[in-house]
C-alpha cells in the first residue's frame, strides 16, 4: 500500500506536466473492464489537421510509461490513481510535438529527403514500433535537425551574440580565470599548507590593490594545467564553492578577485570574466551559443494545436491498449 501511495503522489505531479492549456478537458473515456481491440491504422484524433493513428498513439503511451519508470505489463492500472489519464495526456503531448514539427517545416518549406527517411526508419526497431511509427520517428528526427539548422545554423552560429549572452545570464552562467595553489594532503605537510594559504592571501591583496598582474602571478606560481583561463560553467558544472564565489564577483578583466579554498583540493584565486558565446559551458551541451539556440528552439516547439477526437478515442482504455490482436469471439 505504501508503494501505491508513493506512486500516486508522483503521478499527480507528472499529470500537471502533461496537461494541455488549450484542451483542459479530454473527452470522457469508457473505463469499463471489458477488453477491446483497436486496429493499428484506426484514427484516434486529428491534431492540427494531421491524423494520429492508434499505433503511433500506443507508442507515445509506451514512452510516457517508460518516463514514469513503468511497463505496460507491470503497471498497477487498477490502484494507481490517475495513471490512465496521465498516460493518455502524455501520449497526446508527444503526438502534438511531432505535428508542431511537421507544420513548422511546411511553413519553412522544408521536406526531408525521402531516401533519408526510409534509411533512418529501417534502422529503428523496438517494442511497439510499427512501420508507421518508425517512419514517424525518422521524420521527426530529420525535421528537428533541418529546422534547427535553418533557424540557427548547425552549431547555433546564426544566433546573435546578445541573445546568447542574455541566455547565459538568465541561466546563471559564469566565466572565470583562476590561479590554482594545491593544498592537498598528505602530499603536503601542514606547514606547507599554511604557507600556501599565506601566499594566496598575499596574491589576493596585491591583485585587488592593482600591485600585481593576474597573468604574471599565474605564470610564475600557478600549477599549470590546473589553472583556469576562461573557464565557463553553470551551477553543477564545477565545485559549488567556485560557482558561489564567481557569482559574488563583478565581471571584468581588471575586476576584484576572490580566494576560494576547496577541501582536499587547493586554493583558487579567481577573477570573473565576461561570458563568451562561442566558449563551451561546463554543465551545458556545447558552447553557450549552441545551448542558447537549443533552448530557444525547444521553446518554439511548445505550441498548442487544436485536437479533434475520433470515435475510437472514446474506446481507449489504457489498461488494454497493449492488446495486439482482437480477442477470440
Amino acid at each position: 500500500m505504501k508503494k501505491i501511495i508513493v506512486i500516486s503522489i508522483f503521478l499527480a505531479a507528472a499529470l500537471s506536466a502533461f496537461s494541455f492549456s488549450d484542451n483542459p478537458l479530454l473527452p470522457e473515456l469508457d473505463y469499463s473492464e471489458k477488453p477491446y481491440y483497436i486496429a493499428d491504422d484506426e484514427l484516434i484524433a486529428e491534431i492540427g489537421g494531421l491524423p494520429l493513428y492508434f499505433d503511433e498513439f500506443r507508442w507515445h503511451a509506451y514512452m510516457t510509461l517508460a518516463e514514469l519508470g513503468l511497463e505496460p505489463e507491470t503497471a498497477d492500472w487498477d490502484h494507481t490513481d490517475g495513471l490512465g489519464e496521465t498516460v493518455v495526456r502524455g501520449a497526446l503531448k508527444k503526438a502534438v510535438r511531432w505535428r508542431v514539427l511537421e507544420l513548422a517545416a511546411r511553413d519553412a518549406g522544408i521536406e526531408p529527403d525521402a531516401g533519408a527517411v526510409r534509411a533512418l526508419a529501417a534502422s529503428i526497431s523496438g517494442d511497439w514500433v510499427t512501420e508507421n511509427v518508425a517512419a514517424g520517428r525518422a521524420r521527426a528526427a530529420l525535421l528537428y535537425a533541418q529546422l534547427f539548422r535553418d533557424r540557427y545554423g548547425a552549431d547555433g552560429e546564426k544566433l546573435p551574440d546578445d541573445d546568447a549572452y542574455m541566455y547565459g545570464v538568465a541561466s546563471g552562467a559564469v566565466r572565470i580565470k583562476a590561479i590554482y595553489l594545491s593544498t592537498s594532503e598528505p602530499l603536503m605537510t601542514e606547514a606547507e599548507v599554511r604557507a600556501r594559504r599565506e601566499q594566496a592571501a598575499i596574491f589576493t591583496a596585491e591583485l585587488n590593490a592593482g600591485a600585481a598582474g593576474f597573468d604574471d602571478i599565474m605564470a610564475a606560481y600557478g600549477e599549470g594545467e590546473l589553472d583556469f583561463d576562461g573557464f565557463q560553467f553553470v551551477s553543477g558544472g564545477a565545485p559549488r564553492e567556485l560557482y558561489d564565489a564567481a557569482q559574488s564577483l563583478p565581471a571584468g578583466a581588471s575586476a576584484k578577485v576572490a580566494e576560494v579554498e576547496i577541501e582536499n583540493d587547493g586554493i583558487y584565486i579567481i577573477r570573473r570574466l565576461e561570458l563568451r558565446p562561442d566558449d563551451k559551458v561546463s554543465g551545458m551541451d556545447g558552447t553557450l551559443r549552441f545551448a542558447a539556440s537549443s533552448a530557444l528552439f525547444e521553446k518554439s516547439l511548445e505550441k498548442e494545436l487544436d485536437i479533434e477526437y475520433a470515435p475510437a478515442y472514446r474506446r481507449l482504455k489504457p489498461k488494454f491498449i497493449w492488446m495486439t490482436r482482437a480477442p477470440a469471439g
